[in-house]
C-alpha cells in the first residue's frame, strides 16, 4: 500500500497494437494492488483502461499499428486514481456528453438487442466518477477519475 500523502504518477507507453494492452493491463492491475482498493473495484478499473484503450486502436487509429498510445496513471493517496489515455489518432465526431447520451436499446431480457460493440464509453461512464475528453494540438486525451472509497460496495 501506498502510505505517502503526495501525489505518483507513472506513464505507460504502448504501440497501437490490440495484444499489447494486456501490458497495461496488468499494470493497471499492480498498481491498483498497491492502493486502497478493493478486488472487485481494480478489476473494474482495469476494464475501464482496457476498454479506452481499445477504443483508441480501433476508432482513433483504425486498427493501424505502429501508433502512440501514452496512459498516465495518478495515484492521488487515499483520495483519487486518475487515469489519461493520449492519442494523436482521429477525434471522436461527437462529444463525450452527446456519445454518452446516445439512446441505447439494450433490454437484458432479449439477446437481439445485446450489441457487441458501442458500449465501452457507458461501461466507462458507469465505473469511473468522472470522465472528460479533450482534443487540444491534435491530441486527443480521455480522463478517467475514480474517487477511493474504502467500501467493498463500490
Amino acid at each position: 500500500m501506498i502510505e505517502s500523502k503526495t501525489p505518483h504518477q507513472i506513464t505507460l507507453s504502448i504501440q497501437s497494437e490490440l495484444q499489447l494492452v494486456s501490458l497495461v493491463s496488468a499494470s493497471i492491475k499492480g498498481l491498483c494492488s498497491h492502493i486502497d482498493l478493493t478486488e472487485k473495484v481494480s478489476s473494474r478499473i482495469e476494464l475501464s483502461v482496457v476498454e479506452a484503450i481499445n477504443n483508441v486502436i480501433e476508432h482513433a487509429y483504425l486498427n493501424e499499428p505502429g501508433h502512440l498510445i501514452d496512459t498516465i496513471v495518478t495515484v492521488f493517496p487515499h483520495e483519487k486514481l486518475t487515469i489519461q489515455i493520449m492519442d494523436k489518432g482521429v477525434s471522436m465526431s461527437l462529444s463525450l456528453k452527446e456519445l454518452l447520451k446516445e439512446d441505447d436499446d439494450f433490454d437484458p431480457l432479449n439477446p437481439d438487442t445485446w450489441k457487441t460493440s458501442g458500449r465501452g464509453l457507458k461501461l466507462i461512464d458507469k465505473i469511473m466518477d468522472v470522465l472528460t475528453y479533450e482534443v487540444t494540438e491534435n491530441n486527443n486525451r480521455l480522463c478517467m477519475t475514480y474517487y477511493i472509497r474504502n467500501s467493498e460496495s463500490s
